[in-house]
């Protein structure tokens, strides 16, 4: 970790770590929760309108959140790989 790039990789992966925690892992529940109704409850096509708007909303927050890791991912490769 001497160098600036070694730094800065680590920091870009942090971020894109921290996005993955407090973004997309959430939304992914809140998804799986919605579409998966306990027992005996209705099947997964059952969702009444405020739950699937709930569901777009998360559906939206983890593909955003998603987008932002990747790119976070290549810049820490990029970081990594041509050592600027």
């Amino acid at each position: 970790m001497a160098q600036a790039w070694d730094l800065g990789a680590f920091v870009v992966w942090a971020g894109a770590a921290l996005v993955a925690a407090i973004a997309v892992v959430p939304a992914l529940r809140r998804i799986r929760s919605a579409l998966v109704p306990p027992a005996g409850t209705g099947g997964p096509g059952d969702l009444d309108g405020p739950a699937r708007a709930g569901a777009a909303r998360s559906a939206l927050v983890a593909s955003r959140g998603a987008a932002v890791c990747d790119v976070l991912f290549f810049l820490a490769l990029a970081l990594m790989i041509w050592q600027p």
